[in-house]
């Protein structure tokens, strides 16, 4: 695909919003990067968005902001925002810091998740099942992201949550999921499932044990460059 996605094009991919905040030209920006729409090293251009959109460049400009600041975009001058690509050197990083902070996460989650918070975790894991077997990638991204952010939530753990967004997991796991055989992402729901077994027992050893499992499986996957792409 150019680096200048097809304005025409853009514009037939892109829902209108009802509403006008910033926080909703974030989400509907976001989602086109997840579902690569926006691949990397795209420009994204202010005007197509916003047109589509039917809102005002302010709030478009607004959440490219917020983008640049979580690391999905880069803004530079003269050409606007441009979807970040992550080197090999950026995702071995990635999984190595990701590989000492998750597991311990998931091993604190299982020590302090209450009840509610448990059933919000089995809640999200059905809400998966269902994604997987309607093959709806884009809602299983969307549903991978929640529930590993409701696990690192439980595990209240403020240092390493802090840790881990610097490492830009989300925008890696949001681009890997295109990359899952039908296999791969039975294999990976799979460990999701255990997760919650573990977490619901409260046995922080077997949690932080499957992490590290479900990691290196990710990265097996992300690094073999003959791999599935769909």
């Amino acid at each position: 695909m150019n680096s200048d996605m097809d304005s025409e094009a853009l514009r037939n991919r892109i829902t209108p919003l009802n509403r006008t905040s910033s926080g909703d030209a974030y989400e509907s920006i976001k989602r086109l990067i997840q579902s690569n729409e926006f691949p990397p090293n795209s420009s994204i251009r202010e005007q197509v968005v916003a047109e589509k959109l039917g809102i005002s460049r302010t709030p478009i400009r607004e959440a490219l902001r917020q983008l640049a600041a979580e690391g999905w975009v880069e803004i530079f001058p003269n050409r606007g925002a441009v979807v970040v690509a992550l080197t090999d050197q950026d995702i071995e990083e990635i999984f190595q810091l990701r590989t000492l902070i998750e597991p311990e996460l998931a091993a604190l989650a299982a020590v302090r998740a209450t009840p509610d918070e448990i059933n919000e975790l089995e809640s999200i894991l059905a809400k998966l099942d269902q994604a997987i077997n309607e093959s709806n990638i884009a809602q299983l991204v969307s549903l991978n992201e929640e529930f590993h952010a409701k696990i690192f939530e439980m595990g209240r753990s403020k240092t390493l949550g802090v840790a881990l967004n610097i490492t830009s997991r989300r925008i890696l796991s949001s681009r890997t999921f295109w990359k899952y055989s039908r296999e791969e992402i039975y294999r990976s729901h799979s460990h999701h499932t255990e997760l919650v077994s573990a977490i619901c027992r409260h046995d922080a050893d077997w949690a932080r044990s499957i992490m590290r499992t479900h990691l290196a499986a990710a990265r097996a996957i992300v690094g073999d460059p003959s791999g599935p792409t769909n």
